[in-house]
């Protein structure tokens, strides 16, 4: 099942009202390896094309390339960059309206920043981004009754 409008919506609301903002000073937000720029909107894409080879062939089997495109299954947020492994808990998992809703509140951090990851069902690829230095707050809103690879499907992804 594909996300729906509303999370387009929040990021294409979200996208317009960071652009524009005045850069924060270099020592106050995260600051990207070379050729990642940070997030002007951090939603995850609901999608992702793939292309996976198998690294040896297998006696009596014929490889062949499912194209469907991976599908967002989950998302964490990480203090500092996601390869030093500093996935944060949420500070909140509530359940209203039949949906649960993950928070992270982010406090200052430094140099560090945080960054938002995108992990996809049948692939071992995921998506990061730097998170802006004046992001305080990630909500992700999920669906319990819909799953992708056994996770509850992602309905909406807010910052603030």
């Amino acid at each position: 099942m594909r996300l729906p409008l509303l999370c387009s919506c929040l990021a294409a609301a979200w996208l317009t009202a960071s652009c524009g903002r005045p850069e924060t000073a270099v020592d106050a937000k995260p600051v990207p390896p070379a050729g990642v720029k940070a997030a002007p909107s951090a939603p995850c894409p609901p999608t992702i094309p793939v292309t996976q080879t198998l690294s040896a062939a297998v006696a009596g089997w014929e490889p062949f390339e499912d194209e469907t495109p991976a599908q967002l299954m989950s998302v964490s947020v990480f203090d500092g960059h996601p390869r030093e492994r500093a996935s944060l808990v949420p500070d909140a998992d509530d359940e209203a309206a039949g949906k649960r809703t993950a928070v992270w509140q982010l406090s200052e951090n430094g140099r560090r920043g945080y960054w938002l990851v995108c992990y996809y069902d049948r692939s071992r690829l995921a998506l990061t981004r730097a998170l802006p230095g004046e992001i305080t707050r990630v909500e992700v809103t999920r669906d319990p009754q819909v799953t992708i690879a056994g996770q509850p499907e992602i309905t909406a992804i807010t910052v603030k």
